[in-house]
């Protein structure tokens, strides 16, 4: 069957006989030489001046004006009339040769301000295409066809693409771009390590036997795997960052990583940006669980760094490997590429259509056995052996369409949300029964405080009757959780978390009936709150396993009325992210405003439930030795360097045993106060920190009553 091409005097589908396939096309392509190609950025740019019919002429009488033809006055003349000229700037982006060909065209054109993207087939010396997705102003561009016309050349400046639009019941529009790169957009990396860490940047391909029998024999790169997505990446930095590690557990708290990312990035200006930092560390507090956390939400701006763990599970090859040091190598490499794609806001292989998740891009199919850098090696059937014997280390080509075609600020780091702009389609809750999901608030009465935090407890039970095996991480983060929330005036709002883990999917079996639990701040999130007015609020989840979504009971949450006129008059400086970014990490030590707010509730309405929340995030970061990043200067000019060309480093700010002590000593005041609304919303393990804090510098009887209310409330 041959290709499918567009005829351009009947606008329809017709067949083109003995055209090579697509497969026979792209191995042809790859080996064209790079001057050779087509493929890559054209752009036009060009500018003119806003049309006015009549202007008046000071030199004729009153009451008489004279049209004037702006296209014969000289610069001098232009620039004594008050018009201003507009710059008019198109990009077509040609994708039919080079690595990992899609026959495609997309384009931006500022004017009218429209995205479009087209499928192309070969016809006669160029292409035909038809236009099938459009973003931004469409209405103004009418256009459902294209013709492209090219002119190749060994020297790129006299490359150029004639593009024809037409069809729609629109005139034709002609514009002829010139060449400007072999690749489609530009990619700023910075790879940092802490000391001690050696990152893997580049492997070589047929070190583990494992591997497809015609995978090419090369050394790989990070940044060569998205040169062959599509992208121009540059390098900064790549230094070792120096780090002390004289915490008290040596390992990276939430907290930490946190302010280290917000101290890192607040050198670059807070706008969406064309840059990505990776940083390699050790571990995290979590344990070898948790192999990477791609920092979703630093400040206004988005997917713009992510942090790989190399003391954790993927530093572990499978019992009986071949080439044990082979495979932990080109795990660290795949967990790097895997957290980075996740910053162009790539979902993961089964969830491109996750439920709940609506948007501009195409609808997308789940495919869980998808050989990506976005899948999961253990997820697919027959586990990491038979991902990696058939992984060519690459992205799928509907990813490669979202990296290469999607409109920009769809992809570029600072901008479009993660997972937004995916077109992820409302999936019905299908259930199989073996697994029931119920979730509380933990509050007394599912009615809280105004400005109290509000923390949900999900609880995953066996209902099957039998023994069952399920991922002890399934509930830990909201990759695979999906929290709604609806407020009193009726929006809806999914709650996201400030971070994202990869963890590794351990499992534990569960007997009949027996649960795994996990609790969630989901007061606000990098959205803003969704929980802060008076007044009635629903909530509902749906946790998505094994491409089965189980749906909970439905919550009714109220909150209460501000009690006093303090209360009501601190919601301005309460209600800011800075405030929910404190909450979310148990404490910071950098994020100044948001102590300030939360210093102020314990002034001024100490008696409330939220100067208890206060309280203990102000004083968590004071327990234990902390690290931070720092920098010898902070100038202006230091504002657009990167960490390691700042020489910063990673200090030790060491406990203030006594501060600490001083705040909890004002949250625990009324024991069981404290134990109903601060025990009930954590977990043991924060609890149990805590309390041997406590211990540590009370030799009263406080802390009995304190254990004995916390039991209490939290069901023991």
């Amino acid at each position: 069957m041959g290709k499918k091409v567009l005829d351009s005097s009947i606008e329809n589908v017709v067949d083109l006989e003995g055209e090579m396939t697509p497969e026979g096309l792209e191995q042809q392509a790859q080996f064209l030489p790079l001057w050779y190609r087509s493929s890559g950025l054209y752009i036009k740019k060009s500018k003119f001046y806003p049309v006015f019919p009549k202007i008046p002429i000071k030199s004729k009488p009153t009451g008489m004006e004279s049209a004037i033809d702006l296209d014969i006055l000289n610069e001098e003349e232009r620039a004594s009339l008050p018009i201003i000229p507009f710059f008019s700037y198109e990009e077509f982006r040609l994708d039919i040769d080079g690595q990992f060909p899609l026959m495609t065209a997309s384009g931006y054109l500022r004017f009218p301000g429209v995205h479009y993207v087209a499928k192309l087939s070969k016809s006669g010396n160029g292409y035909l295409g038809k236009i099938w997705f459009k973003h931004g102003n469409v209405t103004s561009f009418g256009y459902k066809y294209l013709k492209i016309e090219l002119v190749n050349s060994i020297f790129p400046k006299n490359k150029k693409a004639k593009v024809t639009f037409y069809g729609g019941g629109a005139t034709q529009k002609i514009s002829t771009y010139n060449f400007s790169s072999s690749y489609y957009r530009k990619i700023d990396f910075e790879f940092d390590f802490e000391e001690g860490v050696q990152p893997v940047l580049d492997i070589n391909t047929h070190d583990h036997p494992n591997r497809p029998s015609d995978l090419t024999n090369e050394n790989l790169s990070l940044p060569k795997v998205y040169q062959r997505a599509g992208f121009n990446v540059s390098r900064s930095g790549d230094d070792e960052v120096l780090s002390s590690l004289k915490g008290a557990n040596g390992k990276w708290s939430n907290m930490e990583m946190h302010d280290a990312m917000q101290a890192y990035w607040s050198k670059f200006s807070a706008a969406p940006k064309w840059a990505l930092w990776t940083f390699f560390a050790k571990q995290h507090d979590m344990g070898s669980g948790l192999g990477g956390i791609m920092f979703d939400d630093i400040g206004p701006n988005h997917r713009q760094g992510t942090a790989i763990f190399y003391e954790s599970f993927i530093n572990d090859a499978p019992a009986g490997d071949s080439n044990p040091a082979a495979f932990v190598k080109r795990s660290k490499f795949w967990t790097a590429a895997h957290e980075m794609g996740h910053a162009f806001n790539l979902a993961h292989s089964w969830q491109k259509n996750y439920p709940g998740f609506g948007s501009s891009w195409i609808p997308l199919v789940n495919n869980p056995e998808d050989r990506s850098f976005m899948n999961y090696p253990y997820n697919v059937s027959g586990g990491q052996n038979a991902f990696y014997s058939d992984f060519d280390f690459r992205f799928t080509d509907n990813e490669l369409l979202f990296l290469r075609h999607a409109p920009n600020n769809f992809v570029e780091m600072g901008n479009s949300d993660w997972f937004d702009n995916h077109a992820f389609e409302d999936e019905h809750i299908v259930t199989d029964n073996r697994l029931s999901l119920e979730i509380s608030v933990v509050q007394d009465n599912q009615v809280v405080e105004f400005l109290e935090p509000v923390y949900l407890e999900l609880k995953l039970s066996n209902s099957s009757g039998a023994p069952m095996a399920v991922n002890k991480h399934l509930l830990n983060n909201l990759k695979n959780v999906m929290v709604l929330i609806q407020g009193p005036n009726g929006k809806v709002s999914k709650v996201r978390s400030f971070v994202e883990y990869l963890l590794n999917q351990k499992e534990q079996i569960l007997l009949p009936n027996e649960s795994i639990t996990q609790k969630h701040f989901i007061s606000a999130g990098p959205d803003g709150w969704y929980i802060k007015d008076s007044g009635s609020y629903k909530i509902t989840v749906m946790v998505e396993r094994d491409n089965q979504v189980y749906g909970s009971n439905n919550v009714d949450l109220e909150v209460l009325l501000p009690k006093t006129t303090e209360t009501q008059l601190l919601a301005n400086q309460y209600f800011t992210e800075e405030v929910a970014r404190v909450l979310f990490f148990n404490g910071s030590r950098v994020l100044e405003s948001g102590n300030d707010a939360l210093l102020k509730v314990v002034e001024t309405v100490p008696e409330s439930n939220a100067s208890i929340h206060a309280a203990m995030a102000l004083a968590m970061p004071y327990m234990k030795d902390y690290k931070m990043m720092s920098f010898k200067e902070d100038t202006p000019q230091a504002m657009v360097k990167s960490a390691s060309q700042e020489n910063a480093g990673f200090k030790t700010l060491t406990a203030d045993q006594k501060k600490a002590q001083s705040l909890i000593d004002i949250a625990t005041t009324r024991t069981e106060q404290f134990a109903k609304t601060y025990g009930a919303a954590s977990s043991s393990e924060h609890l149990n920190e805590i309390i041997s804090f406590i211990k540590s510098n009370d030799s009263g009887k406080k802390v009995d009553k304190i254990e004995k209310d916390l039991n209490k409330y939290r069901g023991n």
